[in-house]
């Protein structure tokens, strides 16, 4: 069944208009299928991703926790146009992402897709 949402997930993804390259809010759930389908996760937590010694001596575990607690601010900075998190496990983040325009493109009850560019 995981599968089978993400593959939805995905289709989803490209019938909202997001194009190979593009950053997309995630967590580690689906950032594999993610990055494996062309398009940029953003806050997969991986361990290596999170690592200072690894990635620049970057905060990127600060900047996900307040993503995913629902900062705007936060959520804006990532410069991200779409989302895919597992379905009601960041209720704050989907919140946040609605109240900044984001549509819902896809809720399965394992996953959920949200979209800031236009939806055609």
């Amino acid at each position: 069944p995981i599968e089978a949402s993400a593959a939805r997930a995905m289709a989803a993804l490209e019938s909202s208009g997001a194009e190979p390259g593009d950053a997309v809010i995630c967590d580690i759930d689906v950032g594999s299928e993610l990055e494996l389908a062309g398009y940029r996760p953003l806050l997969d937590t991986r361990a290596e991703l999170y690592c200072p010694e690894l990635n620049g001596g970057t905060d990127a575990w600060g900047t996900a926790r307040h993503v995913l607690a629902g900062d705007e601010d936060a959520i804006e900075e990532t410069g991200a146009d779409f989302a895919v998190v597992p379905s009601g496990a960041y209720p704050a983040l989907e919140k946040a992402l609605t109240g900044l325009g984001f549509s819902r493109a896809h809720d399965d009850g394992c996953l959920a897709v949200y979209a800031g560019k236009s939806v055609p």
